[in-house]
């Protein structure tokens, strides 16, 4: 029996800041680094997310499951059933509005105190969360994540430079209190222009972290994995 170990990681985020089209800019990206001839930007906006939407990417022969989880406040009382069996986080951010940066903080607290699982492992990243003391650590029960700015165009466009470079400042500032990577992207962007930038390499060592954390979990007592059986369809514990 073919199994397909699935990647979960979670997006979380203040409503409206662009989780889902950022998931639809993940999609556009594993497509272009097959075929840099396809489509080079998002075609269309997506809807807000009701409950939580769920997508899969493939990227270096390795299966993702990004679970889009909706940020609005009546579905914060069952958000919890999605925190579970997963391998890392998308913190994502409006680079045009400072509370839903810092409000990332209140982010990772409910899913740390959340979680159904008792993540136990070891890695010597820096951009990690420890899920066990809600404190963020290099080593212990740890989390990879990355941090998402949208609307950079919006904010790099702005006439006032010094307040744009407050802004950048001030994101970069707080991914590094959080020890998080962070990278900035828009929906306007061109994917070839994302590709020749830093940020490429950033989301490709955040996407490895995921994996070889899910790997990880083989070798954890009591973890499970999510697999996928290619015949049937059905998800395997």
């Amino acid at each position: 029996m073919e199994l397909e170990i699935r990647i979960k990681i979670l997006l979380v985020g203040d409503p409206g800041v662009g989780k889902s089209s950022f998931v639809q800019y993940l999609k556009l990206y594993s497509r272009f680094i097959i075929d840099p001839q396809t489509e080079t930007k998002i075609s269309e906006i997506p809807n807000s997310t009701i409950g939580v939407n769920i997508e899969t990417i493939i990227v270096n022969n390795r299966v993702y499951e990004l679970w889009d989880v909706s940020g609005s406040q009546q579905y914060k009382a069952a958000r919890h059933i999605f925190y579970n069996n997963f391998h890392g986080i998308f913190l994502v951010h409006d680079l045009s509005n400072s509370k839903s940066l810092f409000n990332l903080t209140s982010w990772l607290r409910e899913v740390n105190s959340s979680s159904l699982d008792s993540i136990e492992t070891k890695n010597d990243k820096d951009n990690h969360f420890d899920m066990e003391s809600g404190r963020f650590s290099s080593s212990g029960r740890i989390m990879p994540l990355l941090m998402v700015g949208t609307k950079k165009f919006e904010v790099s466009n702005n006439r006032n430079s010094k307040g744009s470079e407050q802004i950048f400042s001030r994101a970069s500032k707080f991914s590094s209190t959080i020890r998080a990577e962070e990278i900035h992207v828009d929906n306007e962007e061109n994917m070839r222009y994302f590709c020749n930038s830093g940020y490429k390499n950033k989301l490709d060592q955040f996407l490895k972290n995921c994996g070889q954390f899910c790997d990880s979990a083989y070798s954890v007592s009591g973890y499970s994995k999510t697999s996928i059986n290619r015949d049937t369809g059905l998800r395997l514990r």
